[in-house]
């Protein structure tokens, strides 16, 4: 969640990993990791019910360590800035409705010592009851054809369940309308740690006819490993006007820059120059040699920047076809370091 910017310790069963190297070896560790940690910790949440989360069932809860098996809401009279206490922890929350059927909070979680703690899990539940929704947008929902692309250039990560994460994808969904228009949206401020989206639906019990029809959504984070802070700090943005969905997408994002504070760089000048890309002309089929004596000629031609695309990181030259081509890509992709002498 937002706040953290040093390494990460992580564990999967009885052994400490980095973020970095669980989110690449996702494909073998995540499923293991979730179906444990849905076992051991699916009791283990002490949740809240925040009033102005009720239109929607909303609740908020935590699995800490030191742990905290019950929150005590602290009596205040603005129902939109509440107070939690609980396991020596304090827990904040601050409530907006910028426009009418447009709720936003963020949460501040601390120790009462100012001690850190392990976070194991975060989780957000909401729930709706026949509210015409026709489909579900989010990150992962692009065209079938494309989705096992995107589970080798995201490692997998939403194989088992929607997991989203710093460069993997966005802890956003939108239900639409058949006319495309927003019945509900949720999205969570950090876009740091892996989050896990399940989706459910659930019964009035009135008849069978309405099954399908009533939707719970739980956004949990980490996934896969824990988080040590001082303090914890995220929110969420929950859209109920019906606008387009791009209008409502549009405002997420906008609130999430403003309550992130992200400032988007502008583009330096290099990028409205000429750039050659090694990809058209080449494709996989590339080497050093090829890569110098292109860029020797760009350079002599005047075009500055070179674009080295696919290719350079292995012998793959049949594609992603193949079970075997996609474990190669994944043994041979990851982070790269420029060489310093160049």
């Amino acid at each position: 969640m937002a706040g953290g910017k040093g390494p990460v310790a992580c564990t999967a069963g009885s052994k400490m990993i980095e973020r970095r190297a669980f989110l690449a070896s996702a494909p073998l560790v995540a499923a293991v990791v979730m179906r444990e940690a849905r076992s051991q910790s699916s009791n283990a949440f002490a949740y809240i019910q925040p009033e102005p989360l009720s239109p929607w069932a909303g609740q908020l809860g935590f699995t800490l360590n030191p742990p905290v098996s019950e929150w005590r809401a602290k009596r205040g009279l603005d129902r939109d800035r509440l107070t939690y206490t609980g396991g020596g922890y304090r827990l904040d929350l601050d409530f907006r409705r910028p426009e009418p059927e447009l709720l936003t909070f963020q949460f501040h979680l601390e120790r009462e010592d100012k001690r850190p703690f392990v976070t194991l899990s975060c989780s957000l539940k909401t729930q709706l009851s026949l509210v015409g929704i026709y489909r579900f947008w989010n990150y992962r929902g692009g065209p079938i054809e494309l989705m096992d692309q995107f589970n080798v250039y995201t490692r997998g990560l939403n194989q088992d369940s929607q997991v989203y994460g710093a460069n993997t994808g966005i802890p956003i969904l939108l239900c639409s309308d058949r006319e495309g228009r927003n019945r509900f949206a949720i999205g969570m401020l950090d876009q740091v740690e892996a989050t896990e989206l399940r989706i459910r639906d659930w019964s009035l019990g009135l008849s069978p006819r309405g099954e399908g029809l009533n939707f719970s959504f739980d956004f949990i984070k980490p996934v896969g490993y824990e988080i040590t802070r001082t303090t914890l700090v995220d929110g969420a943005w929950i859209d109920t006007r019906p606008a387009t969905w791009f209008e409502t997408i549009a405002g997420y994002t906008r609130w999430a820059e403003a309550a992130g504070n992200i400032h988007v760089l502008s583009p330096p000048p290099a990028a409205f120059a000429p750039i050659w890309n090694t990809w058209y002309p080449y494709g996989q089929n590339i080497n050093e040699d090829i890569v110098w004596k292109t860029a020797d000629f760009c350079r002599r031609t005047g075009i500055t920047t070179l674009l080295i695309d696919a290719g350079y990181n292995n012998k793959l030259t049949a594609g992603m076809g193949t079970q075997q081509d996609i474990e190669l890509f994944n043994d041979n992709t990851g982070d790269w370091t420029a060489e310093p002498a160049i």
